[in-house]
């Protein structure tokens, strides 16, 4: 269990080619009646339509789409949550899931 007065933030990165699409969706849903909020990222083909299905509201605040090279990428995903999350320094960690 997790400790209640931590805020709780899950960050979703897609290419738009989920292998798992029914069931994304529903653990976002059970997440964020738990108060998670989740910011979903979309690179590559990802959709608005499927950032949509897995981000927090407002929709504005929490979907963010990336273009451009890897550096641009984590430049820019790190701005982003930043300004999103009205903080200062942040260390951010990638730890990609390969299926």
């Amino acid at each position: 269990m997790w400790r209640e007065e931590v805020p709780k933030i899950l960050i979703f990165i897609t290419d738009g080619r989920p292998q798992d699409r029914r069931i994304v969706p529903a653990a976002a849903k059970s997440l964020r009646d738990k108060e998670v909020r989740i910011f979903a990222i979309g690179v590559g083909e990802a959709t608005e339509a499927e950032l949509q299905e897995i981000a927090s509201t407002p929709h504005k605040d929490h979907i963010i789409f990336i273009q451009g090279g890897k550096i641009y990428f984590f430049q820019n995903l790190a701005w982003n949550f930043r300004k999103k999350l009205n903080i200062g320094d942040i260390l951010v960690e990638i730890f990609p899931i390969n299926y």
